[in-house]
Formats: structure tokens, sequence, C-alpha cells
């Protein structure tokens, strides 16, 4: 519940950014960054696609979540080093703690739930 509650208000900031904002095309500014956030995305999906499932819905959410939250801190870094506008490079230091505090939790679930 603490991470829908989180995401929610991360969601609605970045949509209001975009509704604010004239965000200029990446694809056009920084093809790079681009190509490294959908890099991020692909490799985020084939570590979730290696993962056997238990049918344990609990453990098999954490699991799931670990290399969620692993590829949102390796994005946010990317926006961190390559970002130009502060509202958004304030949100991804944001949510770097945030992700990297939930995959902790999530890892000492996983080793008390084993």
């Amino acid at each position: 519940q603490n991470i829908i509650t989180a995401q929610k208000v991360e969601i609605e900031k970045m949509q209001q950014l975009v509704n604010d904002y004239k965000i200029p095309d990446t694809k056009k500014q920084a093809p790079e960054m681009h190509e490294a956030l959908g890099a991020t995305m692909k490799s985020m999906m084939d570590d979730m696609a290696t993962i056997k499932m238990t049918g344990n819905t609990d453990k098999d959410y954490v699991m799931m979540m670990i290399p969620h939250h692993k590829s949102a801190v390796k994005m946010a870094g990317t926006e961190l080093s390559n970002g130009k506008l502060a509202a958004l490079k304030n949100m991804a230091t944001k949510m770097v703690e945030d992700q990297n505090n939930e995959i902790k939790e999530f890892q000492l679930w996983l080793d008390k739930n084993k």
C-alpha cells in the first residue's frame, strides 16, 4: 500500500510537469538518453522474464518488484545525469532514495520468507 500511495503521488507530479512544461523531444535532443532509458526497460523486462514463479503470490510479487525498482533507480540516475528540469531532477533524487529503501525492504522480506 505504501508503494501504491507513493507512486500515485509521483505519477501525479510527473503528469503535472508534462501538462505544465513543453518538454523537448528527447529523441532529437539526446538520442543517447532515450536509448539508455529504452535499454533499461528492456533489461528489466529480460530480468523479470527469467524469474521462476513459485505460485506464492506474495513471494512472486516481491521477486518481480526488485528488478522493477532497480530499473527505476537506473532511469532516475539517467535523469540526474542528463536531465535539464530541476523539478524532474528533484523527483529523480527522491525516487532513488525511495526505491532503494523499498528494495532493501523487499530483500529483508525475502530473507525472512524463504
